[in-house]
């Protein structure tokens, strides 16, 4: 949804929704629906999104602090949202509960930790996605 972003091509929710439904129809794989990366223009085009692809196996992304009380209602019964945390499993854990206190199941959840790629070292980095891993 690169195009919807508001410093590019600023497509609006519409045009993304049917993006999504021409692709589904040409292929017959599961999908993941990403947002342009703007939290405000993310909040109005993931759920036209979501509608698009109601009763399809999606990946719909990403569900942050910033936009999961617009993206969360939205969800299609087969979706699944996705909750990126900075490596700090803290941060990480707290976007969860802030879904599921949404009313998301968190079976339907997948959540993945980002990291910069200079800074934290790879030993701090591994212990962190471990212990997000053996938290799971």
């Amino acid at each position: 949804m690169l195009g919807a972003d508001p410093a590019g091509k600023n497509l609006d929710a519409a045009h993304c929704a049917k993006v999504v439904q021409d692709v589904l129809k040409a292929v017959d794989v599961p999908l993941i629906i990403w947002g342009c990366g703007s939290d405000e223009k993310d909040n109005l085009v993931l759920p036209e999104c979501s509608q698009a692809a109601k009763g399809e196996n999606c990946l719909i992304g990403s569900a942050k602090e910033a936009n999961y009380r617009t993206v969360v209602p939205s969800a299609s019964p087969t979706s699944t949202r996705s909750s990126p945390g900075p490596v700090d499993i803290n941060l990480g854990k707290q976007i969860n509960i802030l879904l599921q206190d949404a009313g998301y199941d968190l079976k339907d959840v997948v959540s993945f930790q980002t990291t910069a790629a200079l800074g934290y070292g790879f030993d701090y980095v591994y212990t962190i996605l471990e212990r997000a891993r053996v938290a799971g």
